[in-house]
Parts: C-alpha cells; sequence; structure tokens
C-alpha cells in the first residue's frame, strides 16, 4: 500500500473543479492503494458522510475537510480546513450562512442580466449547481443552456467578469474567523495555493 495521502481532493460538489461523487473518489483510492484522502470541496462539507460510508466499506480512511472562501487583506484567500467535525452545528451553521450569501449573490446577478435584456431565472441557475453553493460558473452553464452565449468564457467576458454588467463581488468572512471557527471546533488549518501572492501575504500575517 502507497503511503501517499492526497488531502485536497474535490468531489462534484466542487464545480469546475471536481467531476467524481464523493463515493467514487474513495473507490479511486483503494484501486490505487491509498490509506487515506482528504475531502475538501468549496464552502460545503456536504459531501464528506457519502465519501466516509464509502470509506468503511472499503478500509480508506477520510480526512473530512472544506476550502473556504475567506477575505483577508488585499483580496479573496482559500483557507483549508482539516479533520473538521462534519455535523458539528457552529460548523455548518457558518456554512449555511455563507451559501446563503452565495444564494443572495446569484439572485443579485440573475437580476443584473435580466436588465440587460436576457430571460433567466434564479431557478435555471440552481439547476445547474445541483446542490452546491452557488457561483458564476453555475451562472455561466445556465447562460449556456439558454442560448445566451456560447461558452462560460463569453458569459465571463460579456456578462459576468469584474467590471461587465452584470458582476456582483462576494460577500466573504474574514480570514481571522473562519481561522478561529476551525480551531474552536478541532480542525487545523492551512492556506490553499501557498504560491499565490494573496495567499502567501495571508500566511505571512
Amino acid at each position: 500500500m502507497s503511503s501517499y495521502v492526497p488531502l485536497w481532493c474535490k468531489s462534484n460538489f466542487s464545480f469546475l473543479e471536481g467531476a467524481s461523487h464523493p463515493e467514487e473518489l474513495v473507490e479511486e483510492a483503494h484501486r490505487l492503494g491509498l490509506p487515506a484522502i482528504g475531502l475538501t470541496d468549496h464552502d460545503t462539507v456536504a459531501g464528506v458522510a457519502e465519501a466516509r460510508a464509502a470509506g468503511r466499506a472499503a478500509g480508506i480512511r477520510v480526512v473530512a475537510g472544506c476550502e473556504f472562501s475567506v477575505r483577508a487583506e488585499g483580496g479573496e484567500v482559500h483557507l483549508l480546513g482539516y479533520a473538521l467535525p462534519d455535523t458539528d452545528p457552529e460548523l455548518l451553521t457558518t456554512l449555511d450562512r455563507m451559501r446563503a450569501a452565495r444564494a443572495d449573490r446569484g439572485h443579485a446577478m440573475v437580476a443584473r442580466i435580466a436588465a440587460c435584456g436576457i430571460p433567466l431565472e434564479y431557478a435555471d441557475v440552481e439547476r445547474e449547481a445541483a446542490g452546491a453553493p452557488i457561483g458564476r460558473p453555475h451562472v455561466a452553464r445556465a447562460l449556456i443552456a439558454r442560448k445566451a452565449v456560447r461558452s462560460i468564457e463569453e458569459a465571463f467576458d460579456r456578462l459576468l467578469g469584474r467590471g461587465r454588467p452584470a458582476f456582483v463581488p462576494k460577500a466573504l468572512p474574514e480570514l481571522a474567523e473562519i481561522c478561529e471557527l476551525i480551531r474552536r471546533v478541532g480542525g487545523v488549518s492551512s492556506i490553499a495555493h501557498p504560491k499565490d501572492r494573496l495567499n502567501r501575504a495571508a500566511l505571512e500575517g
């Protein structure tokens, strides 16, 4: 059995980054002879229970994690939390609040798109998200389904990119708040993308 443990895995709960169901990630880990994996979907722990159930059956340890989108000095930073109690009420309340903020942003983007004369409904976006936290890529996919644009790139260039008519900034929790939350629930935090300028500055700060 390999001693390598991938701790930064994304499932289909992370749109455009993960395509496999959590159970399928565990099955692949078993096929590769890995002893464990870390599941770190964006702003959600919704896939952890499924992954753990598959892990128990396959003898694979699943480390519950999450990649939080947070605000630090200079902009957005991604913070990894590991060894999280995925049923902890405080953790779930915080993630629900973040999900609600994403939904509010989604509604605002749909309204701005409608103001541009493009028919789009929030239900279209929810359908593309399939239960994952709402983000601009889901709005872009909904626009493609409506045949308003031909690609995600076109959606961002015309409507969703910064400075475009339907751009709405994210409402993010502060880095210090989420670091403290992870510590309080017994987890361990780490900055994602440490070579990125903003993330490196947050780490050094």
